[in-house]
């Protein structure tokens, strides 16, 4: 029996040089392109193009790993709702300043990417896994929710916590990250005691 062995260097340079990718990805959608481009990742990487298809096979893969890359940074993925990292959705709401605080120290052209027209058509081609765990959440915690409301609710959670409602807070009003955070964990904790 054949067994495959990978040492841990090479497992380390093997991601060492993912994020060196994604963080080219970033790079290239920050200078504002509309469409984005292997071989100008791979320029901006310092690899080449085979390089880049040995990690990612395709550009809709690059997208998903610049957008996990950020989700890392900022230490929240919508599918931890799922995954019991938050028991409620007070418990998220609770976490959301923090995670704005964080938002706001990534680096700006992580912050200019992930703002990106080529970000915005995969979040679109990619609602439900943003939208299914709030609903989910939702559910757990207010099991007699009326499904009008319920859906109306997800898709305000979903964009006041996302980083462009966030973003639109902290430019329309002139609010920190964390105090928009506030505000927005706030608002959503008035509404769910109305319903």
């Amino acid at each position: 029996m054949r067994r495959t062995y990978v040492s841990p260097l090479r497992r380390g340079q093997y991601e060492a040089t993912r994020v060196q990718i994604v963080e080219a990805v970033a790079r290239v959608l920050a200078r504002g392109v509309t469409e984005l481009s292997v071989p100008a990742v791979a320029e901006e990487a310092g690899v080449s193009v085979a390089t880049v298809y040995r990690h990612f096979q395709s550009k809709q893969e690059l997208v998903a790993g610049l957008h996990r890359h950020y989700a890392d940074a900022i230490d929240a993925h919508p599918s931890d709702l799922s995954t019991g990292r938050w028991g409620s959705i007070d418990e998220v709401l609770d976490d959301l300043p923090k995670a704005a605080e964080r938002m706001a120290r990534l680096e700006p052209g992580l912050r200019a990417a992930i703002a990106s027209g080529v970000v915005d058509e995969f979040r679109r081609e990619h609602r439900a896994e943003r939208l299914e765990p709030i609903e989910d959440a939702l559910r757990r915690d207010r099991p007699n929710l009326h499904s009008d409301d319920l859906r109306k609710l997800r898709d305000l959670i979903a964009v006041l916590c996302s980083s462009p409602g966030v973003g639109a807070f902290e430019l329309l009003t002139g609010a920190s990250p964390e105090e928009a955070a506030a505000t927005v964990a706030w608002a959503i904790r008035r509404l769910l005691r109305t319903l």
